[in-house]
């Protein structure tokens, strides 16, 4: 299986990243600015610790998956530690800092990731 084969997973990882983040950080200023309006809005934290969750797994997957194919497996320890880190945060004892190293990451494990593809294409 060559590199160009699945050019798409790439984009996958950084996309779920991108939108755990989203649904983290971005939920956090909706509310805030909203606030700041006069407009209270409720938000469901546990959907929202899900959906966040799947789509740090979905990323973290998605890298285990790109190193199993690429016998690179550095970026996949780091995203499933990244991930587990955002686990631990939702589902354990939240604390900002554990959830911003998760964040870090997984970005860090896909940036990684994408370094190796870029390697090795022809």
């Amino acid at each position: 299986m060559t590199m160009n084969s699945n050019p798409r997973s790439n984009r996958i990882a950084g996309l779920s990243v991108l939108a755990a983040m989203l649904a983290c950080y971005g939920t956090i200023a909706l509310v805030a600015i909203l606030s700041l309006l006069g407009v209270t809005l409720a938000v469901d934290h546990v959907a929202l610790a899900g959906l966040i969750s799947v789509f740090a797994v979905v990323a973290a997957v998605v890298i285990l998956l790109s190193a199993v194919r690429l016998r690179k497996f550095g970026p996949a320890f780091l995203a499933v530690a990244g991930a587990g880190l955002i686990l631990w945060a939702m589902w354990g004892h939240y604390n900002w800092l554990v959830e911003l190293t998760g964040f870090i990451a997984l970005i860090g494990s896909t940036f990684w990731d994408w370094r190796i593809r870029k390697a090795r294409a022809p």
